[in-house]
């Protein structure tokens, strides 16, 4: 994943760290600029919260870990518990929001001061999210239904049933 605020790329795979890499402009070298290490189990996903410094990736214990690209320190570990399976987190930073899907979907609110998480809450089970930042909505699809989701209020827009027919 590539960091465009901070020109490097994030890279991880079945491992417990993140490498950041610098990519030579002129002859497409790559080298090691830093290491995202914390997490003691594998990570399962990572976002960049771009026009920030942060980086936040969650692995299979049920821990999310916010770093500072600058500094490449965690400033912050939530710990979900093991029940938790998190496969994917999607910014929403321009609400000052973080949700991530796993068994169900989560949001969590950070404070932009301090660029830490005040809460979060969990919602229905999700099967896949979808962000749309042109107009701040966040749409949650379960198996029973679609959701809509106002991101700037907090409230659902539009519930759309999904019931399959018996043949």
């Amino acid at each position: 994943m590539f960091s465009s605020t901070y020109q490097v790329l994030l890279c991880c795979a079945c491992d417990t760290k993140i490498d950041v890499l610098e990519v030579n402009p002129q002859y497409f070298d790559i080298s090691v600029k830093g290491k995202l290490v914390g997490h003691e189990s594998v990570i399962n996903t990572f976002v960049i919260m771009e026009s920030t410094p942060m980086v936040v990736s969650a692995d299979d214990k049920g821990r999310i870990k916010i770093w500072d690209l600058r500094s490449y320190k965690c400033i912050q570990t939530v710990d979900l518990g093991d029940q938790t399976l998190i496969v994917r987190l999607v910014d929403l930073m321009d609400v000052n929001k973080l949700a991530f899907t796993g068994s169900r979907l989560s949001l969590m609110e950070f404070d932009a001061r301090t660029e830490r998480i005040l809460t979060h809450k969990h919602a229905r089970h999700a099967v896949h999210i979808d962000y749309q930042a042109s107009s701040s909505e966040l749409v949650v699809f379960t198996r029973k239904d679609i959701r809509v989701c106002d991101m700037n209020s907090g409230t659902i827009k539009y519930i759309y049933s999904c019931s399959l027919a018996a043949d």
